[in-house]
């Protein structure tokens, strides 16, 4: 599909920007004058506004940081019209070198941790340590798929071959703001700005970056031979991508740390993730 003409739900045409011309959406934070020394990768289903209570932190510390939206995905809905992982990786890096980033310590949440471990394969000399926030690894294509369809209804579609996911996106589309409002009187526990972001994305992004964790989640082979010096940080309640997957996962060559808390460990625990990243900062590349 050439760039300008996108699919956004079922047979619905929107304009679409090549992200060979347009950079992804993003925020700088800390001192800007200073290439950024942290990339955030936000997951499935959000945008970099899950980032915003660590990104204060990053930012009282000075540490320089960016924080994009990926493909299709927040601010960044109308950039790209293919949505694999390698396109993501791409879009990063290419972010990344628009901005003068030299040596970055890398954290990704869900499925940005599979991003992050890509740009870590890429370009190893770019990264200096890598930080993945409950990584989605699963044991087998049928784990996936039913782990994936269990947790969230429109992925569930998905892995199933529906398309009920594809013409519910569609309406999204269209009623965008309304889908929006309802998603935030529903989702009462989730902080708003995050509930609203959940339904801003573009249905092809949203379908391959599951697709993308079925067919080819470098994840798995990455936590049990890494390349990057790599911590894993689970949460002992997250139903989405539980602790056990990991910890019955072969993982003595990275360093692992369980906290309290569910799948939104960003908003949940940034003190902790910031120290995490601070820390990180400190240790000579490679």
């Amino acid at each position: 599909m050439p760039p300008g003409i996108g699919i956004g739900g079922d047979a619905l045409l929107r304009p679409q920007r090549s992200p060979e011309v347009v950079l992804l959406a993003h925020t700088r934070g800390g001192p800007t004058d200073q290439a950024p020394e942290v990339l955030l990768l936000h997951g499935l289903a959000a945008s970099r506004s899950v980032w915003t209570p660590l990104g204060r932190l990053l930012d009282e510390a000075d540490a320089p940081n960016l924080r994009p939206d990926l493909l299709g995905f927040g601010a960044s809905r109308s950039i790209g019209t293919k949505f694999g992982l390698d396109d993501h990786v791409t879009a990063v890096l290419r972010l990344l070198d628009a901005v003068g980033a030299r040596s970055v310590v890398v954290m990704g949440h869900s499925f940005g941790c599979a991003v992050a471990v890509g740009v870590a394969a890429r370009r190893p000399e770019l990264v200096r340590e890598l930080i993945l926030v409950c990584p989605p690894v699963f044991r087998s294509g049928a784990a996936a798929r039913e782990r994936l369809g269990r947790d969230d209804w429109m992925a569930r579609h998905i892995v199933n071959g529906s398309r009920v996911a594809s013409t519910a996106c569609a309406v999204m589309c269209v009623l965008r703001g309304p889908a929006a409002a309802l998603v935030t009187h529903i989702a009462r526990e989730t902080p708003s700005e995050l509930a609203r972001e959940s339904v801003n994305h573009s249905w092809p992004a949203y379908r391959d970056a599951v697709v993308s964790l079925l067919d080819e989640n470098p994840l798995p082979s990455w936590i049990s031979q890494p390349t990057s010096v790599t911590t894993v940080v689970l949460a002992t309640d997250d139903s989405r991508a539980p602790a056990g997957d990991v910890l019955r996962w072969p993982h003595e060559c990275v360093q692992v740390l369980e906290l309290p808390g569910d799948h939104l460990l960003p908003i949940t625990q940034p003190d902790v993730l910031a120290k995490l990243i601070i820390e990180a900062r400190k240790h000579d590349s490679h």
